[in-house]
């Protein structure tokens, strides 16, 4: 999963590197943000303590 976040913050700052349409660079950013917190949420909840909000 944090190989997952990590390959899509990488696409992110291409689409940005590569000038590609805000809307196509919002995509990206939503997915690279929706993957790094599944993967805050997971470390936290083996951690013992449950996020706020899970999404």
């Amino acid at each position: 999963m944090l190989r997952q976040a990590l390959d899509a913050n990488r696409r992110l700052q291409q689409a940005v590197a590569d000038g590609e349409s805000p809307e196509e660079v919002e995509v990206h950013r939503v997915l690279a943000d929706r993957l790094y917190r599944q993967v805050t949420e997971h470390e936290l909840i083996a951690a013992g303590e449950a996020p706020h909000i899970i999404h």
